[in-house]
C-alpha cells in the first residue's frame, strides 16, 4: 500500500508535496535512531545521542527537506508536470549512490558531492529563470 501511494504521488503533485512534508520529520527521527544504533555502546550515551542527532538526524532532515524544496519548486514552475521526472532522477541517483557506496566508499563520497553540486546548479538555474520570467 505504501509503495502504491508513493508511485501515485509521482503523478499527483499535491499528494507528492504532502508526503514530502510528512517525510522530513520522519526521516530525521529515523536517521537519529539508526545512527545511534550503529554507534553502539563504546561511547557515552550523551555523546552517542548528540552525534546521532547531528550526524544522522540532521543529515536525513537536510536531504529530505532539500527533496521537498526541489519538488515544491518543480510543482510551482511546471504545475507538477515535471515531478515524475524529478522523482525518477532521484530514484536513479539514490540507487546508483547506494551501490557505489557499498562497493567503493570513497568513490561514493565523490559522487555524492558531485550530485549535490549539480543539484545546486540546477536549482539556481530554475530560480533565476523563475525570477527572470516574473520581471
Amino acid at each position: 500500500a505504501a509503495a502504491l501511494l508513493e508511485v501515485a504521488a509521482y503523478y499527483i503533485p499535491a499528494l507528492d508535496n504532502l508526503l514530502d512534508t510528512v517525510s522530513a520529520p520522519a526521516s530525521a527521527i529515523a536517521g537519529t535512531i539508526l545512527t545511534a544504533a550503529l554507534l553502539g555502546s563504546d561511547i557515552s550515551p550523551a555523546a552517542r545521542w548528540m552525534l546521532a542527532v547531528i550526524a544522522g538526524g540532521g543529515t536525513a532532515f537536510t536531504v529530505s527537506s532539500g527533496t521537498a524544496a526541489a519538488r515544491g519548486a518543480s510543482t510551482a514552475a511546471t504545475a507538477g508536470c515535471a515531478n515524475h521526472l524529478l522523482a525518477t532522477g532521484e530514484l536513479f541517483a539514490s540507487t546508483l549512490l547506494s551501490v557505489i557506496s557499498l562497493l567503493l566508499p570513497i568513490l561514493g563520497l565523490i559522487v555524492a558531492v558531485a550530485l549535490v553540486i549539480v543539484a545546486i546548479r540546477l536549482i539556481s538555474r530554475m530560480h533565476s529563470r523563475l525570477s527572470g520570467s516574473r520581471s
